[in-house]
């Protein structure tokens, strides 16, 4: 895995050939067209998301037709979709309404429509009401002429005949005049439409592929439309510069033959900014992916992928710092392994699989299994080599593990950039903090650290000073500048103390949870014998959630602070080649 090489193109070709240029580059999918000032285009957003949920709208229908002949107008189909689909909306919203009307009215039994209207006209109508008990002695003092019908709940539903609704009790309840012999008929005639919505969305199943086809039409000529804006005129010819893999030259070459027109190309300048195109396969596109999340590096630095990954699987370990847990993150994700379909799914199946792994390492090696530590000569005791009962030892540790992921962060910055003088600077931090962290875990004696770092240090001030523009005033200052990442270094070492603190909380919380179930379970009877297994799951289920989480954020964390700040000079950004959208849209 790699960061790959570009290359600058430029094409010159007739004015009357670049359409036809454009829609074959778009084809080929490998070129970055860039404006004339260096500037990169900006491709237009899809504005497909109405589509999307047309389409979608279509697969989730109960039964799917054939798909019909390319014959139909997509944008007509397109904007009957849309109409149907907010017509199943309203009609399932006046469905779910009338449900809780009929709900709500059936507690005051069925009246009939034509006595209420002759009621109506004789000024008088039935008033419904929801009372406590003792709202009733006000209505039972007066002359009203009301009925009680009982109810539920300590409620009573009341029904008061009156011209006016009773001035001592609350807002009566909006009932249907026409009962429930109305809220019936309006449900019939609601379930007919819903059954001739449900029929036409079957039949306009057909067209769904016309309708994605017609938008990816759109979509691709919106693209071009956008590049043609990078295009140069120079009287009858068209200039178009951009960007290209190495990989891509003999695949543009053959289109300028084939075409007949002039392509040049030339590798990137030291004042060009090149978008990044980061090369994967395998196990190495989860790196890639955790990579993307935060930032993209810079063209000219190193790909970091594979340790980002490496370093993200190590910290999630330590954080997490059991065996136990690791193991049934690890049968969950066996569990529903065939639930990750999409090739995005699969890819975090892939990074679930890794961190449980290194997890259920990790906690072999430590020996702590939901919080407790083999004892005596057990196959389990034997295979823990780690000190997790120590916590000065496990401090000790991950501080090691904090120097040692910051030295190869500046040795792989130094190898990128060999022999520039960047790549001196790293070395040179790479010396100092490594050696003064050798020294400070007593793997090397001071009289060796300090020169080595004091060397480190120097090859830092006298880079920079080298480098800075100016004169001699302003390149002493720009080579002592660097000396206030001393404190930052020693920050950042310092900041992976967090690893030994969460796995430390961790085995805590695990440990109290096993001592309150043990209690529990210590009763031979009552509800404590049933209250053990509760707290065992529940605990060690949030320890777990927990854990998870911690190491995660953390985990990452100490990637993308610590790890970037000095493996990486600067942030790129991601290649966007003018290529076709894809025809296979996601309609689920």
């Amino acid at each position: 895995m790699a960061i790959a090489r570009l290359v600058k193109v430029s094409f010159l070709a007739p004015a009357s050939d670049r359409s036809a240029l454009l829609e074959e580059l778009q084809r080929l999918g490998c070129f970055e067209p860039i404006h004339g000032d260096g500037h990169p285009w900006q491709a237009p957003a899809a504005n497909a998301a109405d589509t999307q949920e047309a389409l979608r709208f279509l697969a989730r229908a109960p039964y799917q037709r054939q798909a019909s002949a390319m014959t139909e107008d997509a944008q007509a189909a397109l904007a009957e979709v849309r109409a149907l689909r907010e017509r199943t909306r309203e009609l399932e919203e006046a469905r779910a309404a009338l449900a809780r009307a009929v709900r709500d009215t059936a507690a005051w039994g069925e009246w009939d429509p034509a006595a209420a209207g002759a009621l109506a006209d004789a000024g008088l109508r039935l008033w419904f009401y929801r009372l406590a008990p003792a709202q009733l002695a006000p209505l039972a003092a007066s002359d009203a002429v009301w009925l009680d019908l009982g109810g539920g709940g300590g409620m009573r539903h009341v029904v008061v005949l009156a011209s006016e609704p009773p001035a001592e009790l609350p807002a009566p309840l909006p009932l249907p005049t026409g009962g429930m012999a109305s809220l019936r008929q309006r449900q019939r005639e609601l379930a007919l439409a819903v059954d001739a919505a449900v029929q036409r969305r079957i039949e306009l199943t057909a067209v769904a592929p016309v309708i994605a086809e017609h938008a990816c039409r759109l979509e691709d000529a919106a693209t071009r439309k956008a590049a043609d804006g990078t295009m140069r005129d120079h009287g009858g010819f068209v200039e178009l510069c951009g960007w290209a893999p190495q990989t891509a030259v003999a695949d543009l070459t053959d289109l300028a033959a084939r075409r007949g027109i002039a392509a040049h190309f030339t590798p990137p300048a030291a004042n060009d900014e090149p978008p990044v195109l980061l090369r994967a396969s395998g196990m190495a596109t989860l790196g890639r992916d955790l990579v993307r999340f935060y930032a993209l590096p810079g063209y000219r630095d190193w790909d970091v992928s594979v340790a980002v990954l490496m370093g993200f699987a190590l910290f999630f370990a330590m954080a997490l710092g059991d065996a136990g847990y690791a193991a049934l993150l690890g049968l969950a994700v066996l569990l529903g392994w065939r639930r990750f379909r999409s090739p995005t799914a699969r890819r975090l199946r892939g990074m679930l699989a890794t961190l449980s792994a290194a997890a259920l390492v990790w906690g072999v090696l430590v020996g702590c299994y939901f919080g407790q530590i083999p004892a005596g000569d057990s196959l389990l005791s034997r295979l823990a080599r780690l000190a997790n009962g120590d916590p000065s030892a496990m401090m000790r540790l991950s501080l090691m593990v904090g120097a040692g992921h910051l030295v190869a962060a500046n040795l792989g910055a130094a190898g990128r950039h060999w022999p520039q003088p960047a790549a001196f600077a790293s070395l040179g931090w790479a010396v100092a903090i490594g050696t003064v962290s050798l020294a400070a875990f007593g793997a090397l004696p001071w009289s060796f650290a300090l020169p080595g770092a004091a060397a480190g240090v120097a090859a830092v001030v006298f880079t920079a000073g080298a480098i800075a523009p100016g004169g001699p005033l302003r390149r002493v200052a720009a080579g002592l500048l660097p000396l206030t990442l001393t404190v930052t270094a020693l920050g950042d070492v310092l900041s992976y103390l967090r690893l030994f603190a969460l796995a430390y909380a961790g085995t805590a919380l695990a440990t109290a949870v096993n001592e309150l179930a043990q209690g529990s379970l210590g009763q031979s009877q009552g509800p404590g014998a049933l209250l053990g297994p509760l707290i065992l799951l529940a605990g060690h289920g949030i320890n777990l959630v927990l854990g998870v989480a911690g190491g995660v954020v953390h985990g990452l964390r100490l990637n993308f602070i610590e790890f970037f700040r000095w493996a990486l000079q600067g942030e790129g950004r991601p290649f966007q080649p003018l290529c076709a959208s894809s025809r296979q849209w996601k309609t689920s």
